[in-house]
């Protein structure tokens, strides 16, 4: 009985430890492929196909008209909540933001105190 456990012990583990290997291996050919992509494709063509991807996923949640003015008039009237963070969120050309709305409250709530300083990471 203890022979037949410790058979199974050693099987348990040896395939554990092959999957990690398998697992890493290719986590690093998938590292590999992104960072020469990365260098092949033009930095401009990055942020478009990003762009694009995320403005299809989040589709369904889009403002249809004036997208800024409409998110800080909702966030407003929900959260009675209005800061210079709301501005920042609702201002964005950049990439497409995604959060909750309810998220710019608390944000401002527990990071309000970091305007300003300088923080180390």
């Amino acid at each position: 009985m203890i022979l037949k456990n410790f058979n199974f012990f050693v099987f348990f583990v040896f395939y554990n430890t092959i999957n990690r290997i398998k697992f890493n291996l290719l986590t690093k050919i998938m590292n590999k492929v992104k960072n020469l992509l990365k260098k092949i494709i033009p930095k401009y063509f990055l942020d478009v196909y990003r762009n694009l991807n995320n403005y299809k996923s989040a589709k369904k949640f889009i403002f249809e008209n004036n997208i800024s003015s409409l998110i800080k008039k909702d966030i407003k009237e929900k959260y009675n909540h209005n800061s210079e963070l709301l501005d920042i969120f609702c201002n964005n050309d950049g990439f497409l933001v995604h959060k909750w709305h309810h998220y710019i409250p608390i944000y401002e709530k527990y990071f309000s105190r970091f305007k300003g300083k300088k923080l180390d990471f």
